[in-house]
């Protein structure tokens, strides 16, 4: 069955790409409003994937563990059924690798950022599993240590903070947004409830790290 075509009016989405430990891939996605002022939309993009990049660099891949580095971004936009793609690779003057020493967890096992909007919508807002943590920062009961939680919760802010700086000057107002499906087509094999068929976006007006450690079980299959 193929995937269904995401349009999502003004949204980029950035896929950051990482190793972890053992060669094994690991994905970040960050959904961007782009409104370009000024510009074509192909040179906000751009202008947008390089900062993008430089702040998850700056702010994120130092709170991953040592064995996690950061190979590059790509993009897809969703602004239009044929929206254009692309990707770049890591800034070598900024983090490439983790800072967090210590053994790796194992890689079923992450951290949970939550996404909070202002919408209706605040408890589907969305989440990111963070690349494996370093194992001196769980305890046995999977709780996060305190100073671990409390650094990736400011490094997400300040990545926010970040992304919402791309537009000064560039290319007009940028957002780290969350997307929902607002429409659903008629039922059909596959799509019980109806094929997604419209969207919007929120902002994120704020980031929260969960006490927990999350595990996804498809993480451990190649």
């Amino acid at each position: 069955m193929p995937p269904v075509v995401v349009v999502a009016p003004t949204v980029c989405r950035f896929t950051l790409k990482h190793t972890v430990s053992g060669g094994r891939p690991c994905y970040c996605s960050v959904d961007v409003s782009i409104d370009e002022f000024g510009s074509t939309r192909h040179a906000a993009i751009a202008s947008t994937a390089t900062g993008v990049r430089n702040a998850w660099q700056t702010n994120m891949v130092p709170q991953a563990n040592v064995g996690t580095t950061f190979t590059g971004i790509s993009w897809v936009d969703l602004d239009s059924e044929d929206g254009e793609t692309g990707s770049l690779s890591p800034d070598g003057a900024r983090p490439l690798v983790g800072m967090q020493s210590g053994a790796q967890t194992p890689p079923n096992v992450s951290g949970l950022i939550k996404k909070r909007v202002s919408s209706a919508r605040g408890t589907r807002s969305g989440r990111m599993y963070w690349p494996p943590l370093s194992e001196g920062g769980v305890d046995d009961a999977a709780n996060l240590a305190s100073g671990t939680r409390t650094n990736l919760e400011t490094a997400a802010g300040a990545f926010n903070t970040a992304i919402q700086a791309i537009g000064v000057g560039i290319v007009g107002t940028v957002a780290w947004r969350v997307v929902h499906v607002v429409g659903h087509g008629p039922p059909e094999p596959g799509y019980p409830n109806g094929k997604p068929n419209e969207w919007s976006s929120s902002d994120i007006t704020s980031i929260t790290v969960d006490s927990k450690v999350a595990t996804q079980r498809r993480r451990v299959r190649k």
